[in-house]
């Protein structure tokens, strides 16, 4: 299938039954900073093993990036931006970095100890931050959405 966002959006609500005004639409999102890491996270998510994802309070305020909100849907997307899945958002909260769970952070699904968790969130947030404009520390606020696949085809 080769669909836009839209089109594929639109096929999920015909398919579900559900209408646009009962479904809160929260456009794309790619997760991966490569194609290779993209295709990994979108297998991990597609298998259920990865559940979270995290990022930066600062660094979506730079970029005017809305908040995720709870029970909206979002498309998830290839390295490419072609469709691959629908998610929908079932929590959120903004929390210190430092006050992050093993019982969070291992619903990333990218880590199997809190300290290799750490540290590649340390890295990837000073990475980000040099990138746009903030810097990292221990207790600077984290975005931490939990969703679920509600369609993939």
């Amino acid at each position: 299938m080769n669909l836009t966002i839209d089109q594929y959006f639109n096929l999920y609500l015909n398919e579900s039954g559900r209408t646009t005004k009962e479904t809160s639409f929260g456009g794309e999102i790619t997760f991966g900073l490569d194609e290779e890491e993209c295709n990994l996270f979108i297998q991990m998510v597609l298998s259920g093993e990865k559940k979270a994802n995290t990022c930066s309070l600062e660094s979506m305020e730079i970029d005017f990036e809305p908040l995720p909100q709870k029970g909206q849907f979002s498309v998830l997307t290839d390295y490419y931006g072609k469709p691959v899945a629908i998610l929908e958002t079932i929590d959120v909260q903004i929390i210190e970095f430092n006050n992050i769970t093993w019982e969070m952070a291992k619903k990333e699904g990218n880590a199997s100890t809190m300290e290799e968790w750490r540290e590649s969130h340390i890295q990837y947030l000073e990475e980000d931050g040099a990138l746009m404009g903030y810097e990292f520390s221990s207790s600077m606020p984290i975005v931490f959405e939990e969703f679920k696949v509600v369609y993939a085809k």
